[in-house]
């Protein structure tokens, strides 16, 4: 019976107690030694580490069956899946790196679109009877099954033994607030053409019908113009109707390309045209500032004249003039830019008291990383570089040659009570042992090895 004892504690805080703290939770936890078993058998317990923050410390001794994955992989992990929703829930590591890496469109285009909070489908259900249905939703199929089960679609078969078509409105998932001015527009000409409409709930909340733009009126309106910036000057509407469905490259697609795809040779090849920072800042401020996003800036203008010799003591006198870091990056930019890229947001940190909003990149990730020997501390040190190393899908990468963190169980608690004389000197020595110690309940059994202290410091 593996892992009986902590899954009977782990059911009985559940049941009673109905609250968690770190030490059970670490308790349970170093009954595991594959973080597969802990998720599954310790549910409760793993779900509390990740609420509370605890996660990362308390499994940091269990083996993961981690994936390096490939793109191939990815594209053939996708191709199991329907929907990208689906693929998501079944796949989520393949699914984040596919985001990360820039190749979810590619490896889903053979997946049904579906809406979601913020997209839905109109339809109409049509009967020989001249009786309809108008709604709404984020999933066709699902919806169109339930219809038929239960609900006025599905009694009104059942009473007339009449089928129904189904007919799209819209002809994709649109906008949600488009879809419901669609579907209150829809209900209002099934009306006026005479239709029994089996619609009892009022649709959406608008109260009226809108101007609508579908996809063909967004078209007609923007081929009468050139440059996306026209379109968006003189047809405001239309360009938002495009932006909010997602239809603008599409029908933008006849127009001048005006968009630049700043890669780093792109960059480079820019750079080379000036001799001093301060002219590439101000004649090609594109490139240069997604040579700042990406963490090349250091690089690329390595051999330019630069305004300042922004050496440590000149920053700090530089940063010594201003109140903020708002003021500092607002008034001199270049320098900020400078300490940002070369000393870190630690640095600016420990002087402002400020972290500054950083555009991260596995580059810069990677070198943020380079600060710290384990993961815990690269956790706790950089908790934003931390996350967002996370949502990137490289946290595994950038921390595999790390040290192992150091995690505290009962053995190394009382190898390091031993070490020590009396209760006082094992708490002024080893605080956190010595908090361990007392919270899981075994200082007690310390005692023979530890004298009381003078003070009586119990």
């Amino acid at each position: 019976m593996k892992y009986l004892i902590s899954e009977v504690l782990n059911q009985y805080i559940f049941e009673t107690q109905k609250k968690w703290t770190k030490e059970v939770v670490h308790k349970i936890a170093l009954d595991y030694d594959n973080l597969s078993d802990f998720i599954k058998n310790a549910k409760n317990a793993y779900g509390a580490s990740k609420k509370y923050g605890w996660f990362e410390e308390i499994s940091s001794h269990m083996k993961t069956s981690s994936i390096k994955w490939t793109k191939e992989m990815i594209a053939s992990e996708a191709k199991k899946y329907k929907t990208k929703e689906g693929f998501r829930k079944g796949s989520p590591k393949a699914h984040d790196r596919a985001y990360s890496w820039g190749i979810m469109d590619e490896i889903t285009q053979h997946m049904v679109p579906l809406g979601d909070l913020f997209n839905r489908l109109v339809y109409a259900y049509e009967f020989p009877d001249n009786t309809a249905y108008i709604g709404l939703t984020h999933d066709k199929d699902e919806r169109d099954y339930l219809h038929r089960i239960k609900g006025p679609i599905a009694k009104h078969i059942n009473e007339t033994g009449l089928q129904p078509v189904l007919k799209l409105i819209s002809a994709d998932y649109i906008n949600a607030v488009d879809a419901q001015n669609l579907e209150a527009c829809t209900i209002e000409k099934y009306k006026k053409d005479g239709w029994n409409l089996l619609n009892k709930a009022k649709a959406g909340s608008l109260g009226m019908c809108k101007v609508f733009w579908t996809k063909d009126k967004v078209q007609n309106e923007a081929n009468k113009f050139e440059r996306r910036v026209d379109f968006q000057k003189n047809s405001p509407k239309a360009y938002n109707a495009a932006l909010r469905n997602g239809w603008l490259d599409e029908v933008c697609d006849h127009m001048e390309k005006t968009f630049i795809e700043w890669t780093k040779d792109k960059v480079i090849e820019i750079a080379k045209e000036y001799t001093k920072v301060i002219d590439f800042q101000r004649n090609s401020p594109k490139a240069y500032g997604a040579a700042q996003r990406n963490g090349w800036l250091s690089e690329i203008t390595k051999g330019m004249e630069r305004q300042h010799d922004w050496t440590e003591e000149n920053i700090k006198t530089e940063m010594s003039k201003y109140n903020s870091l708002n003021e500092f990056r607002k008034h001199s930019n270049s320098a900020y830019v400078t300490t940002v890229d070369r000393f870190g947001s630690k640095f600016i940190h420990d002087f402002y008291g400020t972290t500054p909003k950083i555009m991260w990149t596995p580059e810069l990730l990677k070198k943020e990383s380079s600060k710290y020997k384990t993961r815990l501390e690269f956790q706790r040190g950089s908790a934003s570089a931390y996350r967002a190393a996370q949502r990137m899908g490289v946290l595994d990468d950038i921390v595999k040659d790390m040290e192992p963190d150091f995690m505290w169980t009962e053995d190394k608690v009382r190898e390091e009570a031993k070490k020590y004389d009396t209760r006082m000197e094992f708490k002024k020595g080893s605080k956190t042992a010595y908090k361990y110690a007392l919270k899981w309940g075994i200082l007690d059994e310390l005692i023979p090895s530890l004298r009381p202290s003078k003070d009586n410091d119990l």
